[in-house]
């Protein structure tokens, strides 16, 4: 036990350093000291659940946004408790793919957070987050609604943007998210006047592109010209990105850091979005890349067929799914 603060310091001086009050870490215990490293904890947080009643009933949320467990001191993020004291999750990241983990010294520790890279990176509840980013659409069918809620039913979360939620800025920010699985439905953006019809970027609402090339003038065709809107990620930290899009394989060279779906050919909106959510529901039940690549090319072929037989006429099958693995 320490002996009281009026023993080790006159108050006189006490009063004239206000500042050695607040930093017992410096060596000048408190009235009131806890078991941690033999020091109280204060206003800050409390530590393995010693608790400084006062500062956490004021104060229900911290930086991340999350409440703070005034019993243990952790912060609540829905699947696991962050300790904020000590910079670490309590619990260990349950995602065991070797692939993913071994190549990244980072992700070794299990209970990092964020990699070791708060500066950058969030992780909005300890758990894989599947972005979906639609702008062509305005509600969610019954397949994406299927997909939120087995998602949500595996301890997952997926985010779905329609329209104008869709985004450059927040597919920007997804793809910064270590522990982001990023799934596009929508138009590719080749270059103008380039016949071969190569995809370079993605585009999101608002005319707004992602990728080499900018978005037409017009959003549709070359006619219109080029656009100035759009951005090159500089890096890509999300686990994995699926693009349903028009020749969105053509992409796989600016996604080298991640495992990258796209697309071989041209495509139906209808199908592309019947492979997605086929797609997202494989990643939303935990299921791996390949499985769910594989699930969305059996959906699209069957969708196809579908409107094949509901146009009278036969525009080809459906494109090939195809999965780059991160290099």
């Amino acid at each position: 036990m320490h002996p009281a603060l009026s023993a080790l310091i006159p108050n006189g001086l006490l009063a004239a350093m206000p500042q050695l009050r607040e930093k017992p870490h410096q060596g000048l215990p408190t009235s009131n000291p806890a078991v941690y490293l033999g020091f109280n904890v204060c206003k800050s947080t409390t530590v393995l659940g010693l608790r400084a009643a006062e500062h956490l009933e004021r104060v229900r949320s911290r930086s991340t946004g999350k409440e703070r467990d005034s019993e243990s001191g952790n912060d609540y993020f829905g699947a696991r408790y962050y300790a904020s004291s000590m910079g670490r999750w309590m619990s260990p990241d349950t995602d065991f793919n070797l692939k993913r983990i071994l190549p990244n010294p980072q992700r070794w520790n299990r209970y990092a957070y964020v990699i070791n890279n708060p500066l950058v990176l969030v992780d909005p509840n300890g758990l894989w987050d599947i972005y979906v980013f639609r702008p062509e659409a305005k509600t969610n069918g019954a397949a994406w609604n299927r997909a939120a809620q087995d998602a949500k039913a595996n301890g997952n979360t997926m985010h779905i943007l329609n329209g104008s939620a869709a985004t450059r800025g927040a597919y920007m920010d997804a793809l910064k998210n270590g522990d982001a699985k990023i799934i596009f439905v929508g138009h590719t953006v080749d270059v103008a006047g380039d016949t071969r019809n190569i995809a370079k970027s993605v585009q999101l609402t608002g005319n707004e592109a992602v990728g080499t090339a900018a978005t037409y003038k017009n959003g549709i065709d070359s006619s219109g010209g080029m656009g100035d809107r759009s951005s090159t990620p500089s890096s890509i930290d999300a686990q994995s990105v699926a693009a349903f899009a028009c020749n969105s394989q053509d992409l796989a060279s600016q996604y080298t850091s991640t495992d990258f779906t796209g697309l071989q050919g041209n495509v139906l909106a209808p199908v592309a979005d019947a492979g997605a959510a086929a797609f997202g529901d494989v990643l939303a039940r935990d299921g791996t890349v390949p499985a769910a690549g594989s699930s969305a090319q059996g959906t699209m072929n069957q969708e196809q067929t579908q409107w094949n037989d509901a146009q009278g006429k036969d525009p080809g099958p459906a494109p090939k799914v195809k999965d780059n693995p991160q290099q």
